[in-house]
């Protein structure tokens, strides 16, 4: 396809998205209808041959509340706009965090993407953390996310101040360790650009967040700012778009060449049409200024990430284990001699356990989980989202324990490795290390089970948990004693019984 031809491809394809809006009459009412219930199937996700599916802890609660019971509306901030969206700031009515709210009109289009998303399971510290979906008959789809203060990547990076080399691999680790995330749970992001991340908190520029995930599914249309991460497989191919793993290698690439070089590989680029040529031919400039002051290692790290052939690009596994970003990025230290005593110390948790617990986990310890990450990344060699025997032996012999080793291990993978896929992945990994006795306070309890109790009558019912941790009511079912069954053969519980049924734990 021509360069011509791609501009008259994008210019109808703009046309057509206008004449279809045109065509939307979209009501502008306040969000207080009565919210309606969704329930869409959960999505498994195949890790290996080896690896034996388990049910995945849904991240997105499908709200059968009234938006406006669960959360306040804080009017002393300005509604923020992106696109289409309008993004309130909100303060839960029962734990008191505040929140952003996103407004999404209905419209064939939204109503489809959301359809899709609710069926994913996002939870990583590099991503935006969503907690509940709710939805008016006929105006808006509400989603709720974390509040982020600081940032977008790309007011960031300026021309003027070239970032050191050091915080350089930080951001485009945290970034390759997002898409690595998506890519595991074999999603395609697709349309990764510098407006994709944002830095969590304002002003600190370590820790970014991955954003747009609206964008995964709903393809925005292309601009000079966003088309200079399209791959150029995708500018050739005659066939629609096609999108791939590799691609979003080369969109890494390029925006981790703009985090080192504070400038556009395309820089003198002035049209769309100059810049797909120049994309069409692999034209990477690698001589600047700014280059001159990066290594060669940071240099090498780009021409792989941006090979001209999708074949001859890293996998993200690869590019993160990159001699560059090993060499630049110093681990924290973690105290491994703590977490193996947490390890050997285990008590195992039944399944609904271990689903309140990864509730309340996202809840209170929000703001330690980056802490939580990092001592799963101390273990986690190989950077494969999982702790297999051997790198768990790699800890032990560090700590000149290679003798109990083998007999302690096999104890530890018995008791924590729940789904029996041979491993243990970051959930289980997660309630392994937590502070219990911080976590399951009677105060936490208190709150977790009213936020659970939707009908405010003091007792839980099976739907409830059901609906809250989105898991099926047999698991809750099997993993609740019959002295919580009613006449009915129905399971509740009163706040004293769910008090002792978690506190079982301690």
């Amino acid at each position: 396809m021509g360069a011509c031809q791609i501009k008259s491809k994008l210019k109808s394809e703009q046309q057509k998205r206008l004449e279809i809006r045109k065509k939307l009459n979209f009501s502008k009412t306040i969000i207080s209808a009565t919210v309606k219930n969704y329930t869409f199937e959960s999505q498994q996700t195949v890790k290996t041959e080896q690896t034996v599916q388990k049910e995945q802890v849904c991240s997105v609660q499908n709200s059968t509340q009234n938006f406006n019971k669960v959360y306040t509306v804080l009017n002393q901030y300005k509604p923020i706009k992106v696109g289409d969206d309008q993004i309130l700031t909100i303060q839960h009515n029962i734990n008191g965090q505040v929140r952003h709210a996103r407004l999404i009109e209905r419209s064939r289009e939204n109503n489809s993407w959301i359809e899709n998303f609710l069926k994913q399971n996002f939870n990583h510290p590099n991503i935006i953390k969503v907690y509940e979906y709710f939805s008016s008959d006929k105006d808006y789809h509400i989603i709720t996310q974390e509040q982020i203060l600081g940032i977008p990547l790309c007011d960031y990076i300026k021309p003027s101040e070239q970032i050191k080399e050091v915080l350089a691999a930080q951001l485009i680790l945290q970034i390759l360790q997002a898409i690595q995330y998506l890519h595991q749970n074999n999603i395609i992001h697709g349309r990764i650009s510098q407006n994709s991340f944002f830095f969590a908190q304002e002003n600190n520029f370590t820790k970014l967040k991955l954003i747009d995930y609206k964008e995964i599914y709903l393809k925005p249309e292309l601009n000079l700012n966003s088309i200079m991460f399209i791959p150029p497989e995708l500018l050739t191919m005659i066939q629609d778009e096609k999108f791939s793993k590799e691609g979003d290698i080369w969109a890494c690439g390029i925006l981790s060449y703009l985090i080192l070089n504070s400038a556009s590989p395309y820089s003198k680029c002035k049209t769309i049409q100059s810049m797909q040529n120049q994309i069409m031919r692999g034209a990477i400039i690698y001589e600047s200024t700014n280059f001159d002051r990066i290594s060669n290692l940071a240099k090498n790290f780009l021409k792989k990430m941006l090979a001209r052939l999708l074949t001859q690009r890293p996998t993200i596994s690869i590019a993160i284990n990159d001699q560059w970003i090993s060499q630049n990025i110093i681990p924290k230290k973690i105290n491994c001699k703590d977490t193996l005593n947490k390890f050997s110390q285990f008590k195992q948790v039944n399944k609904l356990q271990f689903h309140i617990m990864i509730y309340m986990i996202n809840v209170f310890f929000s703001q330690a989980f980056s802490q939580l990450i990092n001592t799963f990344n101390e273990f986690d060699t190989n950077k494969d989202g999982r702790v297999n025997i051997e790198e768990m032996m790699i800890a032990y012999k560090a700590l000149g324990r290679a003798e109990e080793a083998k007999k302690e291990i096999k104890q530890i993978f018995e008791k924590i490795d729940t789904d029996g896929s041979g491993d243990i992945d970051f959930y289980e990994f997660l309630i392994a290390i937590t502070d219990r006795q911080a976590l399951l306070t009677i105060q936490n309890l208190q709150l977790t089970f009213q936020t659970f109790n939707v009908s405010r009558n003091g007792r839980l019912t099976e739907q409830e948990l059901s609906q809250a941790l989105q898991i099926p009511i047999e698991i809750i079912q099997e993993n609740l004693s019959n002295q919580n069954l009613q006449k009915n053969g129905k399971i509740t519980l009163d706040l004293k019984s769910f008090k002792e049924f978690m506190l079982e734990l301690l």
